[in-house]
């Protein structure tokens, strides 16, 4: 699964902009759900979900081989995020879930929102 991963460009690319934002980008051992990048200055806990394993609402389509397995892994999925998420949030973490196809806009801007940055006060970054 690691491997998978390392291989995603626009996840690093997404990675590399948080950094120049002055995020932490580690998974943060010890909090809930582990998240993929983390601001402690700002307590807000980024996670990034691939469209096929966390169910995307909007892009999330089952395999028709072995559909009951998948429609249940992919339930279990959820709802361990929905858990770390409000276990995280009773911690006093915002918690910011960028879906793999927000990569390229709408997870910036749920990115700066969190972090009480405008637009402006950023540099742009193409994610391709």
């Amino acid at each position: 699964m690691r491997k998978c991963r390392k291989g995603n460009a626009k996840e690093t690319a997404f990675k590399n902009y948080c950094k120049s934002l002055g995020v932490r980008v580690f998974e943060a051992f010890g909090l809930p759900g582990t998240p993929d990048a983390v601001s402690k200055k700002h307590k807000v806990a980024i996670f990034f979900h691939g469209c096929f394993w966390h169910g995307c609402p909007k892009h999330h389509r089952l395999p028709k081989t072995n559909a009951a397995y998948w429609k249940k892994k992919v339930e279990q999925n959820k709802k361990r995020d929905a858990r770390a998420a409000a276990e995280l949030e009773k911690r006093g973490w915002k918690v910011v879930v960028v879906w793999e196809c927000e990569f390229d806009g709408g997870g910036i801007e749920k990115l700066l929102s969190a972090l009480g940055k405008k637009k402006a006060d950023t540099k742009t970054i193409s994610i391709a």
